[in-house]
């Protein structure tokens, strides 16, 4: 929970926060079942998988790349974090671990799969967006504000027309659903209007056979299976840039005082 406020520190002091405060030494050289162990001061164990590992950062002095996540209270919060690890890395490439440990895990070479915890995600998870349908238990009219959410679903359908779906289920409790399970969607809002910033959004066009998901939660996993699941589709991850979905949208989903792009 406090990633980013250590990493603020800047290169040397965050390497050092890292670092063990006794450094390991190297075997002797006369004892060579022990050298031939050896793998550096300072080792690297298994990962902790998606569930228990809430934050992380990886500093790659070589190529001069940070990449961290953490939990975010908010979009603006995500956004400031985002520039201010920026500034106090000037020089280096400063990444978002979109996908959080499993990012992590791939830039060290290893499976996503290896950090993928054994919980099952919602696999009716489109049937936690809420539509017209449940206007009745809501008292949600089109012109109202939703405040009950935390992930925005936008639908363009072959014809052309846009509906708007929002859930209260963060993205990374989904599972990603298959092309035929918005066969059974009911019909969305034509408006949306949300009282706050939402914490993830999905875009699915089916004219275009292309889809787009931004997020500050995250991702654990929710577009591993994108490309076989949807065979003949682009799935695009639009990092944290909600600004991408409300232009998708035709400035039919709106929120208040949306962040510059990150």
């Amino acid at each position: 929970m406090s990633i980013v406020a250590n990493m603020l520190a800047g290169p040397d002091a965050a390497t050092a926060m890292i670092r063990p405060p006794v450094a390991r030494t190297p075997p002797p050289d006369d004892d060579l079942p022990a050298r031939l162990l050896w793998n550096g001061p300072d080792p690297a164990t298994d990962l902790l998988d998606d569930v228990f590992c809430e934050g992380a950062a990886l500093i790659d002095h070589d190529r001069r790349v940070l990449l961290a996540f953490q939990w975010m209270d908010d979009q603006p919060t995500f956004a400031g974090a985002i520039a201010d690890l920026a500034a106090a890395w000037p020089g280096w490439q400063v990444r978002w671990a979109f996908d959080g440990i499993g990012d992590l895990a791939a830039y060290l070479g290893q499976d996503r799969s290896t950090v993928r915890s054994e919980s099952e995600k919602d696999t009716y998870d489109l049937e936690s967006f809420y539509s017209p349908a449940q206007r009745g238990e809501f008292h949600l009219d089109d012109d109202e504000e939703w405040d009950l959410f935390r992930c925005v679903l936008s639908v363009r359908h072959d014809d052309g027309s846009l509906h708007l779906y929002a859930s209260g289920t963060r993205i990374d409790d989904m599972a990603l659903p298959a092309p035929a399970a918005f066969d059974g969607l009911p019909s969305g809002f034509a408006t949306l209007h949300c009282a706050d910033i939402p914490r993830s959004g999905i875009h699915v066009d089916f004219r275009s056979r292309t889809a787009g998901v931004w997020t500050i939660d995250a991702l654990e996993g929710y577009l591993d299976d994108a490309e076989s699941t949807w065979p003949g589709w682009r799935w695009t991850l639009w990092g944290g840039d909600i600004h991408r979905h409300l232009a998708a949208c035709d400035g039919r989903l709106t929120v208040p005082d949306p962040p510059d792009p990150v």
